[in-house]
């Protein structure tokens, strides 16, 4: 019985530090989701208005990229505050993070894209924040449309982007302005940007390469294994089937299971 009870002690020490492990990083990641709050007077994800939640992905749609979060105020009146954190595709180009004008040329036509109208961009409108890290900035802009005010954050992710934004009424910008503030400050997993490849190419060369080592392989093993002059001939014929049917399936396999559009960091 004492020798069960120290091997029950004995696994018992070996699971509590594995636990205590997995509890902390619970713990880690719910403080993470909760790293923003959801400010007072607004609701939030499903809880949002109906047109909050619309605008937000319309806006996701026009960055390629997916809604990771959406605000929206309780008591909308004529006009739906919106306050949404957008996955974008694609990276920030560089310059765009080191030079405002650089970074006007690449927001502009994509805030113009998103909102669906003509925007006005002031000559201040894109300041520059230095992010904690080499290479990691903040791209902040400012844009009327018509009566309201639209606050834009665009930060780096590598491979993508986040992008907060903020469509108030222009009169009461002000009153939403530390909501935009504290979701900018929300942002976590910024990293400099990373410039994707298109795989298309990769792919093909090494489809390619393939297949000339696989015909080298067949014809050497064809002419030290099989003597014959007959036989040699067979065997090329049936490595040339081999080498063609391999193709075949590697073109099939390159068709079905990817596309040359589809880009690796």
């Amino acid at each position: 019985m004492r020798g069960l009870e120290s091997t029950a002690d004995r696994g018992r020490a070996r699971v509590l530090p594995w636990v205590a492990l997995l509890a902390s990083w619970l713990l880690a990641e719910l403080a993470g989701a909760a790293a923003m709050p959801t400010p007072i007077g607004w609701a939030r994800g499903s809880a949002a208005h109906e047109q909050a939640r619309a605008r937000a992905e319309v806006w996701a749609e026009a960055w390629a990229g997916t809604v990771r979060d959406v605000m929206a105020t309780r008591t909308p009146d004529d006009f739906v505050e919106t306050l949404a954190v957008i996955d974008a595709a694609g990276p920030i180009p560089v310059e765009a993070l080191a030079d405002a004008q650089d970074a006007r040329a690449w927001v502009e036509p994509r805030v113009t894209a998103a909102l669906g109208a003509p925007i006005t961009l002031d000559a201040d409108g894109i300041e520059l924040e230095p992010g904690d890290e080499p290479g990691v900035a903040l791209v902040r802009a400012r844009v009327v449309q018509g009566e309201q005010v639209a606050r834009i954050a665009l930060a780096p992710t590598g491979a993508r982007h986040l992008a907060v934004v903020l469509l108030v009424p222009a009169a009461e910008e002000v009153l939403y302005a530390r909501a935009f503030d504290d979701a900018v400050d929300a942002l976590e997993g910024l990293r400099p940007p990373v410039v994707p490849f298109a795989r298309g190419l990769v792919r093909t060369l090494a489809i390619l390469l393939w297949v000339a080592a696989g015909t080298v392989i067949a014809v050497v093993w064809t002419r030290r294994n099989l003597p014959r002059p007959g036989a040699r001939v067979a065997g090329r014929q049936v490595a040339g089937a081999l080498v063609g049917g391999a193709l075949v399936v590697m073109l099939l396999a390159g068709l079905v299971l990817g596309s040359s559009s589809v880009e690796l960091a």
